[in-house]
C-alpha cells in the first residue's frame, strides 16, 4: 500500500508534523510490514537523520491495541522516565502498520492527550492516503486515454491536441529523428504545414538541441524523450506554456506517458505501410470487391468505368487544338508625318470609320507660309532684275537672274507642295485601328513619324497565339472555328494559311504566330477584337487527347533525368 514514492511523499511529512505537534516528542516512528516476513521495519523516522532506536522497535514489535496504547519505557541513566505512545494505522477495517512516539512526559493526562492527537492524525494519514490513491487512479486513466488514442488509429494529430488541452499548453509538438535529421510531425491546432518551413525546421532543432542538452529548455517549457524498444531516443514531445510552470505531478506524467509512448509509436511506425504496401493493399481490397460474393452496386460501376475506358480508347473523335485568336486587317495603311512640324489638329480617333481621302489630321502651317511669302517676293526680285539686264544687253547678269528665278520657283514649288501635304488624309476606306492625336496637340512631330493605323472593313485575317506543344499538330489548309468575345453566338469559319517559324513569349507562354483566312464577312466584325480559335488537326481517341500532354511531360522528364 506504501510504496517508496509514497513514504517519501505523505509519511515522512505527516510523522514530521506529528511529533513536532506532540510535546515532549523525543523520537517517532513509523513501522511497516515487510512482506514474506511476519516483522515490521521502520518506514519513516524522526528526526531524519536518526533511526528508530532498538527499544521504540521493541515495543511496537508487539501487539498494539484497536485503540492505542502507552507504555512506560526502561529508564537511562540520569534521565527522566519517557513513555512510549503508539496506535495502529488503519486504512478501512484493516491495520496497515504501526505508529510510535517516544515522549519525556510522566502526566497521565498528558500522555492520553498525546495518543489521542496521534490517532486523529492517523485518519488524516488514511484521507491523505485515500486522496492520493485517487490522483493516480486519475492519473493512470489519462495515461492510458493517452496510449488508447495513439494506439486507436493513424491519426495522430488528434492525439498531440488532445494531449495539449489535457496539460492546458499554448501549443505540444512531436518532432522525429530521420536518419541524421529532425522533422516536426505534428503541432497542436495545425492540422497541415510545411514541415520544410523555416519555423518548422526551428522547433525541431530546438527539440533536438533540447535531447542533447536539458538545461536548454527552460522556463515554462517541458520537454520529454520517446525512447524505442532499443532504448534510442526515436522523438521528442515538446510542451510550451504562456501563463505557468510545469508542476513536479505533472512533469512526472510526462515521463510516464514517453516511456510508454516512444515503444508504441516506434512500432506505429514500423507497421505503416509504405506507397507500395498501400497500393498493395487497395488492390487487394478492389480485386476482393470484384471477384468475391456481393458488392453488386460496385462491380456495376466497375464494368461501366471499362466500358467507357474501352470507347475512350477505341472511339475516334476529332482533335481540335485550341488557341487565342485575334482579328487584323489583311492590310494595314498607314498615315505618317510628310515632314517636321507641330500638330494643329485631328479630326478621327481609333475606332472611326473614314473614307478613301477623308482628312485624318491637319499639321501647323505658319511657317510655311511665311516661306511661301519669302520665295515669292524673291521669286519677283529676280524677275524684275533679270528684265533689266537684257535691257541693258547684259548678257551674263541676264543669266545668272534666269538661274535664281528657277531656283525660287523651285524652292517656291516645293513649299506649296508641303502645304498641301500639310493636310494628311485617309489612304484607304476603313478604321482606324490606332492613333489618338486629339490629345497631342501642338506637340511636335518628326518626319516619318507613324500617326495612324488604317484597316479596310472589308478583308480580314485570323492570328492565332499556338503553344508550342501544339504547333507540330498543325499544317496549312487545315480547317477552323473562331468564337468572338464580341459575338460569342457565332462562329466563323477560317482556313490556317501560314504557319511562322519564330515564337513569341507572352505571359510567360511561348507560342507561334499562325495565320487564317477568314470564309465569313459580317459587318459587326472590327480589327482587335479577341476570342478562341479551334482548329482540327485529325481524329483522335478521346484516351489519348486525355493522357498525351501528361505522357509527353513524363517522355521529356524521362529522357531529361535518366535516359
Amino acid at each position: 500500500m506504501f510504496g517508496q514514492p509514497l513514504t517519501q511523499t505523505l509519511l515522512t511529512p505527516w510523522l514530521d508534523l506529528q511529533c513536532r505537534m506532540i510535546g515532549g516528542t523525543v523520537r517517532g516512528v513509523v513501522l511497516l510490514p515487510v512482506q514474506g516476513r511476519d516483522s515490521m521495519d521502520a518506514a519513516a523516522c524522526w528526526p531524519e537523520a536518526a533511526s528508530a532506536s532498538a527499544l521504540l522497535a521493541a515495543a511496537c514489535g508487539g501487539h498494539i491495541k484497536p485503540a492505542g496504547q502507552i507504555e512506560p519505557l526502561p529508564a537511562r541513566d540520569n534521565c527522566a522516565p519517557h513513555h512510549m505512545v503508539a496506535c495502529p494505522i488503519t486504512l478501512g477495517k484493516d491495520a496497515v502498520g504501526v505508529v510510535a512516539i517516544e515522549v519525556a512526559q510522566e502526566d497521565r493526562a498528558r500522555l492520553e492527550t498525546a495518543l489521542q492527537l496521534l490517532q486523529w492524525g492517523g485518519h488524516w494519514l488514511e484521507l491523505l492516503v485515500r486522496q492520493h490513491g485517487r490522483q493516480q487512479d486519475a492519473g493512470k486513466a489519462r495515461l492510458l486515454k493517452q496510449l488508447a488514442l495513439l494506439l486507436g488509429g493513424q491519426d495522430r494529430q488528434a492525439w498531440i491536441d488532445h494531449l495539449a488541452d489535457s496539460l492546458h499548453c499554448s501549443h505540444a509538438a512531436l518532432a522525429s529523428r530521420r536518419g541524421h535529421h529532425w522533422q516536426l510531425e505534428q503541432l497542436s491546432g495545425k492540422r497541415e504545414f510545411d514541415a520544410r518551413s523555416q519555423q518548422a525546421r526551428a522547433m525541431a532543432a530546438q527539440i533536438a538541441a533540447g535531447l542533447e542538452e536539458p538545461a536548454a529548455v527552460q522556463g515554462r517549457q517541458l520537454l520529454v524523450a520517446l525512447r524505442d524498444s532499443n532504448r534510442q531516443i526515436c522523438a521528442g514531445l515538446l510542451f510550451e506554456r504562456t501563463e505557468r510552470a510545469f508542476s513536479r505531478a505533472e512533469r512526472l506524467w510526462c515521463e510516464q506517458l514517453a516511456l510508454f509512448a516512444g515503444p508504441v509509436l516506434a512500432l506505429t511506425r514500423a507497421a505503416e505501410p509504405g506507397l507500395s504496401g498501400r497500393l498493395a493493399q487497395h488492390g487487394r481490397a478492389v480485386l476482393q470487391r470484384l471477384l468475391g460474393s456481393g458488392h453488386l452496386r460496385f462491380k456495376a460501376a466497375a464494368a461501366a468505368l471499362v466500358l467507357v475506358a474501352a470507347m475512350a480508347a477505341f472511339v475516334p473523335v476529332t482533335y481540335r487544338i485550341n488557341a487565342p485568336a485575334s482579328l487584323e486587317g489583311r492590310i494595314q495603311r498607314a498615315v505618317v508625318a510628310p515632314r517636321d512640324g507641330f500638330i494643329k489638329s485631328a479630326q478621327v480617333r481609333p475606332g472611326d470609320t473614314v473614307q478613301a481621302g477623308q482628312p485624318v489630321a491637319l499639321l501647323e502651317t505658319r511657317e510655311l507660309e511665311l516661306e511661301q511669302d519669302k520665295w515669292q517676293n524673291q521669286l519677283a526680285q529676280y524677275r524684275k532684275a533679270y528684265r533689266q539686264a537684257l535691257a541693258d544687253h547684259a548678257r551674263a547678269d541676264a543669266r545668272i537672274m534666269h538661274a535664281r528665278m528657277a531656283q525660287a520657283e523651285a524652292e517656291l514649288a516645293l513649299t506649296r507642295a508641303q502645304l498641301q501635304r500639310s493636310e494628311l488624309q485617309a489612304p484607304v476606306a476603313g478604321i482606324v485601328v490606332s492613333g489618338d492625336l486629339t490629345q497631342a496637340l501642338g506637340a511636335p512631330v518628326a518626319r516619318g513619324d507613324l500617326l495612324f493605323e488604317i484597316a479596310p472593313l472589308d478583308d480580314y485575317r485570323v492570328v492565332l497565339r499556338v503553344d508550342d506543344r501544339d504547333i507540330a499538330d498543325l499544317a496549312v489548309g487545315q480547317r477552323g472555328v473562331l468564337a468572338l468575345n464580341g459575338l460569342p453566338d457565332r462562329q466563323l469559319d477560317f482556313t490556317v494559311t501560314r504557319i511562322t517559324p519564330v515564337s513569341e513569349v507572352e505571359n510567360g507562354r511561348n507560342s507561334f504566330r499562325v495565320e487564317a483566312a477568314m470564309q465569313d464577312r459580317l459587318p459587326a466584325l472590327r480589327p482587335g477584337m479577341t476570342g478562341t480559335g479551334k482548329v482540327e488537326a485529325g481524329q483522335r481517341s478521346l484516351l489519348w487527347m486525355l493522357s498525351h500532354r501528361m505522357l509527353d511531360w513524363l517522355r521529356l522528364q524521362a529522357w531529361t533525368f535518366w535516359f
